[in-house]
């Protein structure tokens, strides 16, 4: 049987990376700066502009995981901003090959969508909060980095990360119940099960969170299409062109290698 470890989780924080990264090297310094920027870029809708200028960034120097799991979730970040920077009715129908070629890059090095993940949004963008605890209102933790200016977004990370925290209990007792097979230990399965029941009920707790932390109206005007990729509005037929030709840097002329997801 494999390790948790070799599925990316952990018997104290499950899914939840415990120390994601938060910068790339400074080779990819243009990324890191708009990711940290994306609040004020979307706030004043410029992003397209400064992702049309940026330059074309190869993933030579990406070696391990972490590292290629940060530019995904850079990229998928700045993708869906790009897409939906002027809400529904004004997203673009084609994304810029300085942020496609790469993310497609990296997507196939991942074997994910090259588009915004909750591991990109939740699972790798949390950490203990700093706040000290009696100014801890929302969470016990707080975001990494947010898509857009909505404060909306930092209840609804940080409340989704903690539901992935309380479910960590229950996969020592999955890994326990399945050991407990060979040799058959009809005891121990039961209590492992009764546990997970236990489990079941912090991590509903934690779910109702989000209806007195969470503004409704937000959500469902100002997040949810970024939450929902490119299956509604004018992407919902045809999709996203992910432009892979450099040309397109300098010529906006239409040609036949693109990528449309």
């Amino acid at each position: 049987m494999n390790s948790l470890e070799s599925y990316c989780l952990s018997f104290k924080t499950g899914a939840i990376v415990e120390n994601p990264m938060k910068t790339l090297p400074s080779k990819w310094k243009a990324w890191n700066t708009l990711i940290d920027r994306l609040p004020e870029l979307s706030r004043n809708r410029s992003l397209r502009k400064e992702v049309e200028s940026l330059p074309l960034l190869d993933l030579d120097g990406l070696d391990n995981h972490k590292e290629l799991r940060l530019a995904h979730k850079i990229l998928a970040f700045i993708t869906s901003v790009y897409v939906w920077q002027d809400g529904e009715g004004g997203e673009t129908e084609s994304l810029p090959v300085q942020i496609a070629k790469p993310l497609l890059q990296v997507s196939d090095r991942l074997g994910i969508q090259p588009i915004l993940t909750n591991e990109d949004l939740v699972i790798s963008n949390c950490i203990p909060s700093t706040l000290p605890t009696e100014e801890q209102s929302l969470s016990f933790l707080q975001s990494i980095h947010k898509p857009t200016y909505h404060g909306s977004w930092e209840a609804f990370i940080t409340l989704s990360a903690e539901c992935e925290l309380f479910f960590a209990p229950i996969l020592l007792e999955i890994m326990n119940a399945i050991k407990a097979q060979d040799p058959l230990n009809e005891d121990a399965i039961t209590e492992c099960l009764e546990n997970i029941v236990k489990a079941f009920v912090q991590f509903r707790n934690a779910l109702k969170n989000f209806y007195g932390k969470l503004n409704s109206e937000e959500f469902y005007v100002d997040l949810r299409p970024i939450l929902c990729g490119w299956s509604h509005g004018k992407l919902k037929d045809k999709g996203l062109t992910y432009e892979t030709n450099s040309q397109h840097i300098n010529n906006n002329n239409n040609n036949n290698n693109n990528n449309r997801e």
